[in-house]
């Protein structure tokens, strides 16, 4: 009987790992870090990974997905800020994006301005999961909703979205609570 409790218990903290390791994380540092020159807000139920070199992963731990035969991703967003980035380099930076976009068949559905403090930082994508695995009305691949979005700001902060198209909106209101480390 203790061992099947043992067993128990050992399968609840493997299937829970990462939640549990996003509730240590928080109690640990609260609900924000420092990621270059920018204090950018870390959502309660999201476990934030360092990459190394000023960069950060965030993931969702939380995701509850239906059960509609689709392809569903947790939302994951990678921070890094990008030094000597020079202000007006953006719209050069959105005109490579969108060229690139296009030339892979991604059908541009998000582009987007959102303002953080006295900085904006402009987003851009579609469903470039979709195109980089083929056509999705092949019999053997499940449909995939799933939107990426690349966003740059004037100051060179770099964010990479990938998240299911409800996520879309909270990721904005994310961004709009960026703020420069003091």
């Amino acid at each position: 009987m203790l061992f099947l409790l043992i067993i128990s218990i050992g399968y609840f903290v493997y299937v829970k790992r990462f939640q549990i390791a996003a509730e240590l994380w928080h109690w640990r540092h609260g609900n924000q870090t420092i990621i270059g020159n920018y204090q950018v807000p870390v959502p309660k139920h999201w476990l934030i990974t360092e990459l190394g070199y000023e960069a950060s992963t965030l993931v969702n731990t939380s995701s509850n997905f239906p059960k509609d035969g689709k392809l569903h991703t947790s939302a994951a967003i990678i921070i890094s800020p990008f030094q000597n980035w020079s202000v007006g380099a953006n719209g050069f930076w959105l005109a490579h994006e969108r060229q690139r976009l296009v030339r892979e068949n991604v059908e541009i559905v998000a582009v987007n301005t959102v303002k953080f403090e006295n900085e904006s930082i402009t987003c851009i994508g579609g469903r470039e999961l979709n195109a980089i695995l083929g056509d999705a009305s092949n019999a053997r691949m499940p449909k995939m909703d799933a939107i990426s979005l690349n966003c740059m700001s004037e100051r060179g902060l770099n964010v990479l979205f990938v998240g299911e198209p409800s996520d879309v909106q909270p990721f904005y209101r994310f961004l709009s609570q960026i703020r420069h480390r003091k």
